[in-house]
């Protein structure tokens, strides 16, 4: 890359992209702990300190990701949250569409979910904030079944916490072992007995 030579801002973004398309292939295929940063750069034929530009350690391509993946799935949260739809579909819309990105980024989400605890503490903080801003959606949507009569009378913080939770624990296994015959884990049935304990008979 030549110095000097201002650079688009459409062209930043292209190669932010890029950098982080070949990063995370050779993340998936070497093992985070495996790579280097150094050796990273040597992959992107680009000098650490180029690389350090758009990515300022090895984290960060995990961060990106996991970025993306919330201001996706937020954005399709807070679509259907601001509809007209009965809670129940609205809950059981969201966790369905979350699972579907992930599923389609599998190879990256499983490498997330297995790297968390590697993170740093900072790193760990900001994936925390994340996941309560998915869980405050979640929530409100609960409450607004409370008003509308169509859930019983709960805590509606708690309820969240323990969807998000009983939806997103088995999230590894099943990144693991969605393939198998006999592994079924997917969000539906969770969702399902969630919904038969709050919701008015």
């Amino acid at each position: 890359m030549q110095r000097g030579v201002p650079i688009s801002e459409r062209m930043n973004h292209h190669l932010r992209e890029r950098f982080f398309q070949l990063a995370t292939q050779q993340l998936i295929s070497q093992g985070y702990q495996e790579t280097s940063f150094k050796e990273l750069a040597r992959v992107l034929e680009v000098d650490p300190s180029t690389l350090r530009s758009y990515f300022a350690n090895k984290e960060a391509f995990l961060l990106y990701f996991v970025e993306q993946e919330m201001s996706c799935t937020f954005q399709e949260a807070e679509r259907i949250s601001s509809s007209r739809r009965p809670a129940a579909e609205k809950l059981t819309h969201i966790l369905d569409y979350l699972w579907a990105y992930l599923n389609e980024n599998r190879e990256l989400a499983l490498l997330t979910a297995h790297t968390i605890s590697a993170l740093s503490d900072a790193a760990q903080q900001r994936l925390a904030s994340r996941q309560k801003r998915y869980r405050q959606i979640l929530e409100r949507i609960i409450r607004q079944g409370i008003e509308n009569g169509e859930f019983r009378r709960v805590d509606s913080r708690l309820a969240a916490a323990a969807l998000y939770d009983l939806v997103m624990a088995p999230f590894s296994a099943w990144l693991l072992y969605a393939d198998s015959d006999d592994f079924e884990c997917e969000p539906s049935p969770r969702l399902e007995l969630f919904l038969q304990g709050i919701q008015v008979n």
